[in-house]
């Protein structure tokens, strides 16, 4: 655009006017020109350019239709008035401010049917007629502009030669206005994309921060309370009565799920500040899953099986982390599997690979649940499973911790035949 407000330069196959001297535009230009305006429309996602790329190419068919100064102009539609976003004047004039859309009868029809308007004087309010005569204007067209389910605007083409516009020029002005509707949607949901987004970047940074503080917090009052609890049981303070025993010992373990909970939190949270360092060794991975069976045993009928071979199966892993991952393993076998129902736990090697593999006899889980699993903070809330406690970090983590390790966490399940949970580790 110039700085008077005209059209900057022309493409090529728009050269051509009708009642000039030359063949007038073709179907072929028409196409041409449409292929064009789409192409600059999807080269930009800002709405602002949108908007001037749209009046621009508005501007450019109007220019060819007659030799008369004309004016295109892009509208918004915003709480009932017309605001002047964009214009191209060939005569230099500049209007710019809003007004009430019920000043433009025609502008009010083309909003309610969706299709291009002829504008008449008589369509006009008071305040706009003078102001058309004042500059000389004699027809007009404006197209509404729809941006999904709602009219964002309206592109306005006006001209001071009644005879100016011709109903190919409609038609096209029609087309201009659905491809630049089509832009601006796409401009808008890609906006509300990554505005989301940053949202979710934001509450993950929140969540992360809320679990470092935390465990940190946690962990001290924690470490006493365990302490003395120790010391309450052993008898340090005096002969412990028969009846106090029980409930001391069910808070105790309650102290250790606690504990498990917030070294759960202190390690994601390492790991998503990349401060989690492994300390990687040969180690007896048969040793760990008989450790982490005799930590998990469940009180009562049910009772975790173990099928592993008697010699050691000795891997290339960090010891501490491989605990963990193999505790969680059972952890959630146990919490999932109904009281009494049998949990299966095998260790065996195959490809240069040691492989831990735990079956409950659960409810399962559902083909579209799956993907959750091993997402941060991930629960399933649907059927049983919506009233099993937890805080969704055991999977995430135990199979972030795998791969850094050079091997992996699966899961093979479906909904009422229970779930298999498979920890494959490097052998060393």
């Amino acid at each position: 655009m110039t700085e008077g407000g005209g059209v900057e330069g022309e493409w090529p196959h728009l050269s051509a006017t009708p009642g000039k001297a030359g063949s007038p535009p073709s179907r072929l230009d028409d196409l041409e020109f449409l292929i064009e305006t789409a192409e600059s429309l999807a080269a930009t996602l800002d709405l602002d350019q949108i908007i001037k790329r749209a009046t621009r190419a508005l501007a450019l068919l109007v220019k060819r239709s007659g030799e008369a100064p004309s004016r295109a102009a892009f509208h918004r539609l915003y709480r009932g008035r017309l605001e002047v976003l964009e214009e191209v004047d060939e005569a230099g004039a500049h209007y710019g401010g809003d007004y009430p859309l019920e000043w433009n009868q025609a502008a009010e029809l083309a909003i309610q049917t969706g299709r291009p308007k002829a504008v008449r004087e008589s369509d006009l309010a008071p305040e706009i007629r003078a102001l058309a005569r004042e500059q000389g204007w004699r027809a007009g067209v404006l197209a509404p502009v729809r941006a999904g389910d709602r009219i964002y605007g309206l592109l306005i083409a006006t001209a001071r030669d009644r005879d100016h516009f011709h109903p190919e020029d409609e038609r096209l002005m029609e087309v201009i206005a659905r491809l630049t509707g089509l832009a601006i949607g796409h401009a808008e949901n890609l906006g509300r994309h990554r505005r989301s987004a940053r949202r979710m970047v934001a509450l993950d940074e929140a969540k992360s921060e809320f679990m470092r503080l935390a465990s940190h917090e946690l962990r001290g009052p924690l470490t006493v309370i365990k302490g003395y609890l120790s010391l309450v049981l052993d008898g340090s303070f005096g002969e412990l009565a028969p009846a106090a025993r029980q409930p001391l010992e069910h808070i105790a373990a309650k102290a250790r799920e606690m504990d498990q909970i917030i070294e759960l939190m202190l390690e994601t949270a390492r790991l998503e500040d990349s401060r989690l360092l492994l300390k990687p060794e040969k180690i007896d991975l048969l040793a760990i899953v008989r450790e982490a069976i005799k930590s998990h045993q469940p009180p009562g009928d049910t009772r975790i099986e173990l099928r592993a071979p008697e010699q050691k199966v000795t891997v290339n892993a960090d010891r501490e982390r491989t605990a963990i991952i193999v505790g969680n393993l059972f952890s959630n076998a146990v919490k999932y599997s109904p009281p009494g129902s049998p949990v299966l736990a095998r260790l065996w090697t195959e490809n240069g690979s040691a492989l831990v593999a735990v079956t409950d006899s659960g409810f399962g889980i559902a083909a579209e649940d799956l993907p959750k699993l091993f997402t941060r903070f991930g629960r399933i809330t649907s059927g049983q499973a919506a009233s099993v406690k937890g805080t969704g970090l055991g999977l995430y983590l135990s199979r972030e911790l795998a791969r850094l390790m050079e091997g992996d966490v699966v899961c093979e399940s479906e909904a009422g035949a229970g779930s298999t949970f498979t920890l494959r580790l490097p052998l060393a």
